[in-house]
């Protein structure tokens, strides 16, 4: 009996919230080891996620613009890929997203509690010393002034901005069909497709099925993940392992035959 082959295109999952289930650092070590493999010439991006942190959304997309550069990426939504999660997916050579699943949501939310009434009704005052007159912008112990309500706008101004940019840039879309994205609202995948957000609507078998064509050979599919549970949470990223029937390397995620389409 043979040796089986070796794989030729890796799996990422990003699936949860961005920046609690899913950790840009453990994203961007996966997609470090993508790179460094030399048998994978192809990424398939499996995306379930509302969004998150856009911080760590942005370094996601960063990344994966990286590997996009070296290779074919494609990128499949299965229930939700929106916000930051849509952002990072936008550097894929490809997306394919199923027919209901909710694609987009192009836009920026700010969140800001204020408890100032409760405080008054408990009879808690709140002493603030600061260094500047924005230093306390944000905290939910006052009103928000005109002002802060000004600079909130800013930020979100600029943020947005950049989302539309990198969308605009790697979709290829004019103003016009733009203007049409940027409601802040998610799509169907059906829907998504006609206004140029994804490329095809299908399964993940299509997905595998478009990797191959871009790659112009049949997907022999190798998984990467972090390590699960609450103890893979505490091990930094140094310490992910890689395991499967490549043998095991410390230092790198784990590596689990997904099988080949």
């Amino acid at each position: 009996m043979g040796l089986p082959l070796l794989p030729n295109a890796a799996v990422v999952t990003l699936r949860g919230r961005i920046g609690r289930a899913v950790r840009p650092a453990d994203i961007e070590t996966q997609l470090r080891l993508v790179r460094r493999l030399p048998f994978v010439s192809g990424l398939l991006l499996r995306i379930d996620s509302p969004g998150g942190d856009a911080a760590d959304s942005e370094e996601i997309r960063e990344a994966l613009a990286r590997v996009a550069a070296d290779m074919p990426v494609v990128a499949h939504i299965g229930r939700v890929g929106a916000s930051g999660a849509y952002l990072a997916a936008v550097e894929a050579t490809e997306i394919v997203a199923s027919k209901w699943s909710a694609v987009g949501s192009v836009g920026v939310i700010l969140l800001r509690p204020n408890v100032t009434e409760l405080l008054e009704r408990l009879g808690v005052d709140v002493a603030v010393r600061k260094s500047g007159r924005f230093k306390d912008l944000g905290l939910p112990f006052r009103r928000p002034t005109p002002e802060d309500e000004e600079k909130d706008a800013e930020l979100i101004g600029q943020l947005f901005d950049d989302f539309v940019a990198a969308v605009q840039s790697a979709r290829e879309l004019d103003e016009t069909a733009v203007a049409q994205l940027t409601t802040g609202e998610a799509f169907l995948g059906s829907r998504a497709a006609t206004l140029g957000l994804i490329d095809h609507v299908g399964d993940e078998a299509l997905a595998r099925e478009r990797l191959g064509a871009l790659m112009g050979r049949t997907v022999r599919a190798v998984e990467l993940r972090s390590p699960a549970g609450i103890l893979g949470r505490l091990r930094p990223a140094a310490n992910l392992e890689l395991l499967g029937p490549l043998g095991a390397v410390t230092g790198r995620p784990r590596l689990e035959w997904t099988g080949w389409s």
